[in-house]
């Protein structure tokens, strides 16, 4: 669920106390949306009709849900505001876990492109073997796994690969240098 859709749900249902003629179309729409997604209701429980008619769509679907079912806090609010008094699993905030592979997938990045730059360097200096390369790497970054490293420098070799700019070759004694 879009975090302007769990902003309507929580602003509109703060507390259980609310009355269920408060609750607003934009927000049974949320509801209804997550309750058919949730269930996997077919037929799904129609967005255009009334607010009444959502309302008792929603009560009816009660004997469906299990306590496995599993609901964000906005909408839990809404079922019991209708009545339902199952116990419903708690969706954790979905914020924290993007947030958390973000921050992996840009570090990720960061370190391939650092020890992409390391193996450039070192080829620039025309004076190690694909091995020599590996092993500085590898002291570098020891937690990286070397045979990532090792295919990069493979892939280097084939123009079709593009993993530089340009391609690399082996010259005398095996050392690495540019095309």
């Amino acid at each position: 669920m879009s975090t302007k859709k769990k902003a309507v749900v929580k602003k509109a249902v703060g507390s259980k106390e609310k009355e269920v003629h408060a609750l607003t179309e934009e927000v049974l729409n949320v509801v209804v949306g997550e309750v058919n997604e949730v269930l996997a209701l077919n037929p799904a429980i129609g967005l255009d009709l009334t607010i009444d008619e959502k309302q008792t769509e929603l009560k009816d679907c009660f004997e469906l849900m299990t306590e496995n079912d599993c609901f964000t806090p906005g909408t839990v609010n809404v079922l019991c505001v209708l009545g339902c008094n199952v116990k419903f699993k708690v969706k954790s905030e979905e914020k924290k876990e993007e947030k958390e592979v973000v921050k992996k997938e840009v570090a990720k990045k960061e370190k391939t492109s650092t020890y992409k730059d390391l193996i450039k360097s070192l080829i620039d200096e025309k004076k190690y073997s694909r091995n020599e390369i590996l092993e500085k790497v590898a002291k570098a970054y020891p937690d990286m796994r070397i045979a990532t490293a090792g295919t990069m420098l493979s892939g280097a070799k084939n123009a079709k690969w593009k993993v530089f700019s340009k391609v690399v070759k082996e010259i005398k004694d095996g050392i690495l240098t540019w095309v």
